[in-house]
């Protein structure tokens, strides 16, 4: 049997191939958050999928605005990252970036903080971010891009998510030196107090209760510089500026604050302030830990209810 396919036919299939052709650049469209499919680049793993715009290059010759959308597919909220790598290992200075045409904001460590999106289906699909960059001293400023999704239970997280904590000039995140913080966490069976997210390491310091006497052999105890960051982002507070905060980094003990020279301390005391001293084997230290980030079972950072982390708990 012969079937004669007339010219119709081949309209009709060329039409539906074209329609299938579209739907499926739309589905995919949906489902990536973009408008445009043009110089896209995809990025999966089993917890998010990325697309950029622009093949996740931004520049300010060509490419200063980048559009990514985000989908989270895992089974809980993530917070998401967008990590701005210098190409060729340039080093630039006076970097600022508009996050969905919002003001200007300095870039600290090359890392902007897109939030938190909840998981798949759960308000919607996908979130869409339009980023772009400037300089006040350069115009050939070129960056790799690369979003990265992490746990919002991470303690870093929970750091940089807290309202008593400020970012300073390096892009580290501190908590203020207000007495009534909500920054304690269990560690090694004693209780310490959270300075911040410092260098990419969480920054705890011993509470009252485990105070130790001065050792020349131990290092690990608290600076001028760290102490005095405590208090304000104001770079100008100086050792006698302290003499009138009130701060969970002041107990009621005296304690040493370690200076850069090797004969001399900064001495807390109930009776003499805040002065510099010689050092002297009666006063006590508070001893500093840099530990790596880690997950939070439980608590509130309350003194009640401490954070409980993963690790030296």
């Amino acid at each position: 049997m012969v079937i004669i396919v007339g010219k119709r036919f081949y309209v009709v299939l060329f039409s539906a191939l074209c329609i299938s052709l579209l739907l499926l650049g739309f589905s995919f469209s949906k489902e990536s958050g973009s408008n445009d499919i043009a110089d896209m680049v995809e990025i999966k793993n089993n917890d998010y999928r990325i697309v950029y715009s622009n093949n996740h290059r931004l520049d300010t010759s060509s490419n200063n605005k980048v559009d990514i959308s985000v989908i989270n597919k895992s089974d809980k909220k993530l917070t998401f990252y967008l990590y701005l790598s210098e190409v060729n290992e340039k080093k630039y200075t006076d970097v600022y970036y508009s996050l969905n045409e919002n003001d200007e904001v300095l870039l600290s460590d090359g890392v902007i903080n897109l939030g938190e999106l909840n998981s798949f289906g759960e308000n919607g699909d996908y979130s869409n971010y339009s980023i772009e960059i400037y300089s006040k001293s350069d115009n050939n400023l070129e960056f790799n891009l690369e979003v990265k999704g992490t746990d919002p239970n991470l303690l870093s997280n929970k750091i940089i998510a807290s309202d008593s904590v400020y970012q300073d000039t390096n892009g580290s995140f501190r908590y203020y030196g207000e007495k009534n913080v909500n920054n304690y966490i269990k560690y090694n069976d004693d209780i310490f107090r959270i300075v911040g997210f410092v260098n990419g390491r969480i920054m705890i310091i011993s509470e009252a209760t485990t105070l130790s006497n001065y050792s020349p052999s131990n290092n690990d105890y608290l600076t001028l510089d760290n102490y005095i960051k405590s208090f304000s982002s104001d770079s100008g507070i100086t050792v006698t500026d302290i003499l009138n905060q009130k701060s969970w980094l002041i107990n009621d003990k005296e304690y040493w604050l370690l200076d850069n020279e090797d004969d001399n301390a900064v001495c807390t005391s109930l009776d003499m302030g805040v002065e510099t001293v010689s050092k002297m084997s009666n006063y006590y230290v508070r001893n500093v830990y840099e530990i790596d980030d880690v997950l939070v079972n439980s608590g509130d950072g309350s003194l009640a209810h401490p954070y409980e982390v993963s690790y030296g708990s």
